[in-house]
């Protein structure tokens, strides 16, 4: 007797021909991330680098030094000009894409699991998960901390901004997802009821909703 019935997505049965190989990385690959243009791929790695692609060609277009750790996340700004990057050696670096340059160096314990940064849609803000449960946020321009959230009672695994960059959600460990009003560092909301640690979310288009994943 049949128990149970699963629907399959609906994909292509055979996929096309593979686009790019993209070769230069000396460890492990940690993290990758497209360019909001879509010009652009970023590759984070053990090697303590992150890596620059031309989508297209598959080019390295920036080979970014400075990182004395494996790097565990990376993100672009929203207008392409910058790079954020999240590493085992408790900093947060900022990057010129142009330049290959850091611009900011930013201080945080990076926890071993996490794997969040964030730019603010806005261009004003950098934001990272850290060891202490916390979510932190910086000035991108001057580098210094603006904003500390406390709440969590385990590991933060991702973040994201709304659309306005009002708001930031947070997913934990500890199995809730937080909303946070980035103006007064209160939590507005605390989604509870999930069997295990959140992995990843977004807002939706329209900020109205928020999208998570959790193990389990």
């Amino acid at each position: 007797m049949l128990h149970w019935a699963k629907r399959c997505p609906q994909v292509i049965e055979e996929w096309g021909p593979l686009l790019q190989t993209l070769e230069g990385h000396t460890s492990c690959i940690r993290a990758i991330a497209f360019s909001p243009d879509g010009k652009l791929v970023a590759s984070a790695s053990n090697d303590s680098t992150v890596r620059l692609w031309d989508a297209v060609t598959g080019a390295a277009t920036q080979t970014l030094k400075g990182h004395a750790g494996s790097i565990r996340a990376v993100a672009f700004l929203s207008d392409c000009k910058l790079v954020l990057s999240a590493s085992f050696d408790n900093t947060v670096r900022i990057w010129d894409i142009a330049t290959g340059a850091t611009t900011q160096t930013l201080k945080a314990c990076i926890n071993l699991y996490g794997d969040g940064v964030a730019f603010s849609p806005d261009g004003k803000l950098a934001a990272s998960c850290t060891c202490d449960f916390t979510v932190g946020l910086w000035d991108i321009v001057t580098g210094d901390a603006t904003h500390t959230l406390h709440g969590h009672t385990d590991t933060v695994m991702v973040i994201a901004f709304s659309s306005d960059s009002k708001l930031v959600a947070s997913g934990s460990f500890d199995r809730t997802v937080r909303l946070w009003n980035i103006a007064t560092d209160a939590s507005t909301q605390t989604l509870k009821g999930h069997t295990d640690g959140i992995r990843a979310l977004a807002f939706s288009p329209d900020d109205k909703l928020v999208a998570f994943r959790f193990d389990g």
